[in-house]
């Protein structure tokens, strides 16, 4: 079973690009860690999947739900 499926998120603030394109499958039972850099975007991609945030384009679904940008 998909726990977190993204499909082709992009974000940006401004001019500045953060996410393009980015995809991520976490099936059940799988564990994620996100490690980078001081403004890399790991805590936008996490307020994104946590619904916090909408990305700019992309898709985002949670056990099988979509929340469609």
């Amino acid at each position: 079973m998909t726990v977190v499926n993204l499909k082709d998120i992009s974000t940006r603030f401004g001019t500045h690009e953060v996410h393009r394109g980015l995809s991520l499958v976490v099936e059940k039972g799988e564990r994620l860690a996100l490690v980078g850099g001081s403004g890399c975007g790991k805590s936008v991609l996490l307020s994104e999947i946590a619904l916090l945030r909408q990305p700019d384009a992309g898709d985002i679904q949670l056990f099988g739900l979509s929340f469609n940008h």
